[in-house]
């Protein structure tokens, strides 16, 4: 869906563009939603790419957990 030189508003705009005309606010609302969900796990896999990961342990701790 995205390219280099496409923007955040206008990824925002084609995930609107894209709904069918009569669409309901329930169907906006969850489009929105899978499109922020899909850029935070975008930007996930790109850190992890980058090879800025949180170590294991860091992150049950910081959950109270263990592992």
């Amino acid at each position: 869906m995205a390219t280099t030189t496409s923007t955040l508003k206008d990824e925002a705009r084609q995930v609107i563009d894209e709904l069918p005309d009569d669409v309901t606010v329930h169907d906006l609302w969850a489009a929105i939603d899978a499109f922020v969900v899909r850029k935070k796990i975008e930007r996930g896999l790109a850190e992890s790419a980058a090879g800025r990961l949180i170590p294991d342990e860091e992150v049950w701790a910081e959950l109270g957990m263990t592992a």
